[in-house]
């Protein structure tokens, strides 16, 4: 599973040309082929610079199909918690289920502080605790909405694990991230329209807003703020984490 893990994000990384780090993970490859190794791999995880500072997008010169900006980022992620994770283990094959309940998105990431990895589920990212939708919220009127890619990112974040643990255990991990990057999911058009309905349902508007959403365009006032809402059935509820409202208004 760990040199199966490395193969896809040499895929991916030579896809979205991501050259650097690339040329590090080919190097892992041949360690653990040549030496049965992971040492080389697991040196990439630590602060500054490290690979748990790359962000894939456009804006840094990254090759990214098209449609699929708030995807990529989120499919190199996880495959990064892939890669760590196996490195960890290079030697276990592991159930579906092992890794729904073992793999967090954050894990990687947490490898640099001390104890990362006993970190709660919530803050590890687990698979299974569904991630929240993100827009933008007036704090002083209560107006609220989310963009397409805000949309795009919550489906990406809630699916693409899936997607990528399935293909693990049938060992089809590169035609998998390819189908991803590619935007090749059968059902997507679906999700998308019943997260739009959703969204519409609970009275937040849907615009296309990659800029602050400062001042308010509802009431103009300058106290706004990046908010995010959780799904509760087929509307959205207010997460628990966010600023307060001045008053009780909306989801």
């Amino acid at each position: 599973m760990y040199e199966n893990s490395l193969i896809a994000m040499e895929y991916f990384l030579k896809e979205v040309n991501e050259i650097h780090w690339l040329k590090w993970i080919q190097k892992d490859i041949e360690e653990w082929i040549t030496e049965r190794s992971t040492v080389h791999h697991l040196s990439a995880y630590g602060g500054m610079g490290s690979f748990n500072d790359v962000v894939i997008c456009g804006a840094n010169n990254h090759s990214i199909p098209e449609g699929a900006e708030a995807w990529a980022d989120v499919i190199f992620n996880w495959l990064k918690a892939l890669c760590y994770f196996f490195a960890k283990n290079p030697e276990i094959e592991y159930s579906l289920s092992d890794l729904k309940e073992q793999i967090g998105y954050h894990d990687a990431s947490l490898s640099a502080f001390v104890n990362g990895e006993n970190a709660p589920d919530e803050m590890r990212g687990i698979f299974d605790n569904r991630s929240p939708i993100q827009g933008w919220r007036c704090l002083n009127c209560g107006y609220a909405e989310v963009c397409d890619s805000g949309i795009n990112r919550y489906i990406a974040q809630n699916i693409v694990p899936a997607y990528l643990f399935e293909a693990c255990v049938s060992n089809r991990l590169v035609s998998t991230v390819r189908g991803l990057l590619y935007l090749n999911i059968s059902n997507l058009d679906h999700l998308i329209s019943n997260a739009k309905q959703s969204i519409d349902e609970s009275g937040i508007l849907i615009r296309n807003r990659e800029e602050w959403m400062r001042p308010c365009p509802s009431c103009g006032s300058n106290n706004t703020a990046i908010y995010r809402w959780r799904f509760s059935g087929k509307r959205l509820v207010a997460d628990k984490d966010n600023l307060p409202l001045e008053s009780k208004k909306g989801p």
